[in-house]
């Protein structure tokens, strides 16, 4: 982890700067409801050079959406996740407005990189018990804060917290 931060705390200052107004304008900082440990920062815009660009600096890679009506450009998005993302919002966050701060805010606050076990194994039970009652398991993943996988990983039993 120690690695990852150096290299966005050496990335050049002048691309950080550039890559903030960007994404002050174009950027969307969050965090997916479905995967409550899984911070985001995403950009889609119709210049692909910019896209690459960011995708370059980010490391990832980008895609490329088909226009949706007739008469409008191709659209390419690029998207970074997880702790990477997380350590890019903490570099970025005092060079944002105060909207996009709020936004970094929020999803480091949700944001637990020493949690692999998101549920008890209390919860794993009750969701396993409610899930074979006839529960939906869309509602019980907004319930508990994960995602649908989880919630069908607690119904077939697989789910088991290790003692500490």
């Amino acid at each position: 982890m120690l690695q990852l931060a150096l290299y966005f705390t050496v990335m050049i200052e002048r691309d950080l700067l550039w890559l903030a107004g960007l994404l002050e304008g174009e950027g969307c900082f969050g965090m997916r409801t479905d995967r409550p440990n899984q911070p985001y920062i995403t950009i889609q815009m119709a210049d692909e050079d910019i896209i690459t660009r960011v995708a370059i600096l980010w490391g990832m890679s980008y895609c490329a959406n088909p226009p949706r009506q007739v008469g409008w450009k191709m659209c390419y998005r690029t998207v970074i996740r997880g702790r990477k993302a997380a350590i890019l919002m903490r570099e970025l966050r005092p060079l944002m407005g105060h909207r996009r701060q709020g936004q970094i805010d929020q999803a480091l606050a949700r944001y637990n990189p020493n949690s692999r076990w998101k549920l008890s194994q209390a919860q794993a039970d009750d969701i396993r018990s409610r899930l074979s009652a006839g529960v939906k398991a869309t509602i019980l993943a907004t319930e508990y804060g994960v995602g649908r996988a989880t919630v069908y990983t607690c119904g077939r039993g697989e789910y088991v917290v290790p003692l500490r």
